[in-house]
């Protein structure tokens, strides 16, 4: 990835401590194709995140979470054990 690409990407996610270039080539299929998407998740574990940021691989659309990422998922785990189930 082109040394420019990579600071067109740390410009726009500046609130990110830092671009790991290794992100860039995806663990699952091995495609350079890591991007960074907002939007709606749900988990393996049916836990439902509006809005969550992440990196996902174009390819093969596997997501990998960062800290911030991560935080939000904790978060959004707690508020689902705290809600009152209806019997």
């Amino acid at each position: 990835m082109s040394s420019s690409h990579l600071n067109a990407i740390s410009d726009k996610f500046k609130d990110f401590n830092r671009i790991d270039e290794r992100l860039y080539k995806c663990p699952e299929c091995g495609a350079k194709t890591m991007i960074r998407v907002r939007s709606d998740c749900l988990l393996q574990d049916g836990t439902f995140v509006p809005d969550l940021e992440r990196w996902q691989c174009a390819e093969c659309k596997a997501n990998f979470f960062d800290s911030k990422a991560m935080d939000t998922i904790r978060q959004a785990r707690y508020s689902k054990r705290r809600t009152p189930v209806s019997v």
